[in-house]
């Protein structure tokens, strides 16, 4: 077997196609092969180690990237892809499933560091999903047991103050803990499915919306007999290794809804309540990644409005830029961007927005806990909420269900009408631009032909009202950023709104306010005139006025920012102008 990988790698297109036809026959023809691939992973990773030794096992997902441009021609260099290539050929006549995933696994344990083990069971992982219950209990058994760096270690090795026995050591035991985590990276999504799988969710198959509603039922994860309770303890657990939250974090995402989001809700309510910024960009970055791999079925899922609520709590909690409450912040936008993107997927786009507060509306859960229809808040889409949010001045608040579940936070504990802060509107602003820069390519191709309730024509729309009639000119600079965002991101989606966004322009360059907003009307001009064929052609009749208010400004105006841009974009108008310059403005 090693002689047949170093041929593998060979000069020789022959001597390659024949070594790898030898190597595919010899692994048909093992009735065991557990021994056989077992030499054969030896085989690869020596020839790892040789190129260029992979520093992290994690750098083992995506194809390989130790192998270097001459890997492709020579055995000098590393193509872990040619082996994997070879994988299908053979994989399909193992008959014993069970007895091969027992000894990767084991090996995978034993030699933690071995980035190529994970890369081998990423090839075999449809047949890894066939057989989950031996999957899921050697994980079990193994993380049952796994040791935990106590905190004078881990704060030693985030200081640098680590011996070298102490170092080898605790990557020792990174490598261990995330080990098992790999594994279940590796897995399809379908693996994680199954609702009654014991050794997967074990009891907490059983939690529903109900138990993080009433607040009469704490929701903990202490059961570490399944993977879930393993999971979330490892993405909690305030002495843990970043890597290993964020990947266990990541895993959370995938398990089923409707296990995932009444525990993450629950400890997303603890972490507000105690102020556990750990936590909660754990439970944060978990929802992420269910509305990002599992859609509207995460979106749709009641808990999704408590989540909504306490994210809007944490919005509202002052921060600096720089300090961890901002660094929370931004993962609460990221998640209300994401939910928008969910709720752009939902099927049947004639009703797709409505869909969704149809089925919040009908929550039986909801309706137990407060009336709706003296709550508004409680009705709306995500996108509706933000888009008030951002463009009114007051708000009901707090957010919450029931006097039980009041948030721990400086909002008033009444319904009457507040002041929303002006730090809460921009971030319903840093929202909708999160959302114009994540809408998938397939999106921006349907938003051209949804009806008015689209995204691009109820942001849009809604705006452009704002903009003209508000006097509020750091929100109206805002709502430039976003329409400027929506410009360049979802191109000629917003080409029936061209001529409009032309005008708000040239208005907000006139305005006698603040430089920050005619700065925003000078990059909302920039990327129209920068844009499709079909903009700009739409806008060109009209662009006279702006070149002579850009020439006064250019000439007259405090702002040396806004006069330098201004005289850019009069260049451009005899030249093409390249968008992403003016975005470096």
């Amino acid at each position: 077997m090693p002689a047949l990988v170093r041929l593998v790698y060979s000069r020789d297109v022959r001597v390659r196609s024949a070594a790898s036809d030898a190597i595919v026959a010899v692994l048909r023809g093992q009735t065991h092969p557990c021994n056989v691939i077992s030499v054969l992973l030896d085989c690869i990773r020596d020839n790892v180690q040789n190129a260029s030794p992979p520093k992290h096992p994690r750098q083992v997902g995506e194809s390989s990237k130790y192998s270097g441009s001459a890997a492709s021609h020579s055995g000098s260099g590393m193509d872990v892809d040619r082996i994997m290539r070879l994988v299908p050929k053979w994989s399909s006549t193992v008959q014993d499933w069970d007895s091969l995933v027992k000894m990767l696994l084991r090996k995978m344990f034993a030699e933690t560091s071995n980035a190529v083990i994970p890369r081998f069971l990423s090839e075999i992982s449809n047949h890894l999903a066939d057989v989950t219950h031996t999957v899921f209990k050697l994980l079990i058994s193994h993380m049952q047991k796994q040791k935990e760096a106590n905190e004078d270690l881990l704060l030693k090795w985030k200081e640098g103050r680590l011996s070298e026995c102490e170092d080898t050591r605790i990557k020792d035991i990174l490598f261990d803990r995330l080990s098992p985590l790999l594994v279940l990276r590796v897995l399809p999504l379908r693996a994680f499915n199954d609702l009654n799988s014991k050794d997967l969710y074990g009891e907490f198959s059983t939690i529903t919306a109900r138990d993080v509603f009433s607040g009469d039922t704490v929701v903990t994860a202490d059961d570490e007999k399944c993977i879930t309770g393993l999971l979330i303890n490892r993405m909690c657990h305030l002495f843990e290794f970043e890597d290993v939250r964020k990947l266990a974090a990541e895993l959370t995402g995938r398990l089923h809804p409707q296990v995932m989001l009444p525990l993450i809700g629950s400890h997303l309510e603890h972490a507000i309540h105690n102020r556990d910024i750990l936590k909660l960009k754990s439970c944060l970055f978990a929802v992420c990644n269910s509305l990002m791999i599992r859609g509207k079925e995460s979106a749709l899922h009641s808990v999704m409005i408590k989540v909504r609520h306490l994210i809007t709590t944490v919005l509202l909690w002052p921060s600096m830029d720089s300090d961890e409450v901002a660094k929370a912040q931004h993962g609460c936008i990221d998640c209300l961007a994401l939910m928008i993107c969910a709720e752009l997927q939902i099927s049947d786009s004639s009703s797709q927005l409505s869909k969704v507060n149809m089925v919040q509306k009908k929550s039986k859960l909801i309706e137990e806990v407060m009336d709706q229809s003296e709550h508004p808040s409680l009705q709306d889409t995500v996108i509706s909420s933000v888009v008030r949010n951002m463009t009114s001045q007051q708000q009901t608040f707090p957010f919450v269900m029931s006097k039980e579940l009041v948030f721990h936070s400086n909002i008033p504990e009444d319904y009457k009408k507040t002041f929303v802060p002006i730090s809460f509107r921009l971030c319903m602003a840093n929202v909708l631009i999160s959302v114009c820069q994540k809408i998938s390519l397939r999106q921006k191709s349907l938003l051209s032909n949804v009806p008015p309730s689209s995204f691009v024509d109820f942001v849009l729309s809604t705006l452009i009202n704002f903009v003209q009639g508000s006097d509020e000119s750091q929100m109206r600079a805002a709502c430039l950023q976003v329409i400027f965002a929506a410009v360049y991101h979802l191109k000629s989606s917003i080409l029936p709104y061209s001529n409009d966004l032309l005008n708000l322009s040239i208005g907000a360059l006139r305005s006698k306010e603040q430089a920050e907003e005619r700065i925003a009307g000078a990059k909302l001009l920039a990327s129209l005139m920068g844009s499709e064929e079909a903009i700009v052609s739409s806008i060109a009749p009209n662009l006279m006025e702006a070149r002579i208010v850009l020439t006064n400004i250019s000439i007259m105006d405090t702002s040396p920012e806004l006069r330098n841009l201004c005289e850019k974009l009069l260049q451009c108008m005899l030249t093409p102008i390249d968008t992403n310059e003016m975005l470096k403005v």
